[in-house]
C-alpha cells in the first residue's frame, strides 16, 4: 500500500497481539474482525487469529509503533449499553464489549485525540443502520475539530 496499513488480530494460542502488515489485505482484515464465537478464526502464518479487539480494541500502540506522531483514535464501541439483546450473537458481542471496554480504559489514554460517536442505541449487528452510524461518526469528528486545529 502507498500509505502504511496494519490490521491487529489476536493469536488464540499465544494470547498475544499480532500486527498484520504484509500479505493479503482481505485476509488481514478478515482476521482482525473475527469476533470469537461469531466468526471463525483465520489461520495466517501458522497462527490462529481472532478479532484484535480482544486485546486492543483501538490500536493506538500499533499506530505509535508504526511511527505515528499524533494519534486520533475513534472508539465506536465505548458506549454500547442500551441496545436490545435479541439473540446469542448479541450476548456474545455484549460480553466481549464489556471485557474490551475495561482493557481500553487504560489504553485509550495514549491517544492524542479520541472521537467517540454516540452509538448507545445501535447494536453491533445492526448493519441496516450503517448510514446512521456514519452520520454520528461524522458529527462526533466535527465536534473535535477545534482540538485538531
Amino acid at each position: 500500500m502507498a500509505i502504511p496499513l496494519a490490521a491487529v488480530a489476536t493469536d488464540l494460542h499465544a494470547g498475544e497481539r499480532v500486527v498484520l502488515n504484509r500479505g493479503s489485505i482481505a485476509r488481514a482484515v478478515r482476521a482482525s474482525c473475527a469476533i470469537p464465537g461469531i466468526f471463525s478464526p483465520v489461520e495466517i502464518g501458522g497462527k490462529l487469529l481472532v478479532d484484535g479487539g480482544v486485546l486492543e480494541r483501538v490500536p493506538i500502540s500499533t499506530a505509535k509503533d508504526m511511527g505515528a506522531d499524533f494519534v486520533i483514535a475513534v472508539d465506536a464501541g465505548a458506549d454500547v449499553e442500551e441496545y436490545k439483546i435479541n439473540h446469542i450473537f448479541d450476548v456474545l458481542s455484549k460480553t466481549i464489549d464489556i471485557m474490551a471496554r475495561e482493557i481500553q480504559r487504560f489504553q485509550i489514554q495514549e491517544a492524542d485525540v479520541v472521537i467517540t460517536p454516540n452509538l448507545k442505541d445501535i447494536g453491533p449487528f445492526h448493519f441496516h443502520q450503517a448510514r446512521e452510524v456514519i452520520a454520528r461518526g461524522e458529527e462526533a469528528a466535527r465536534q473535535k475539530l477545534p482540538l485538531l486545529r
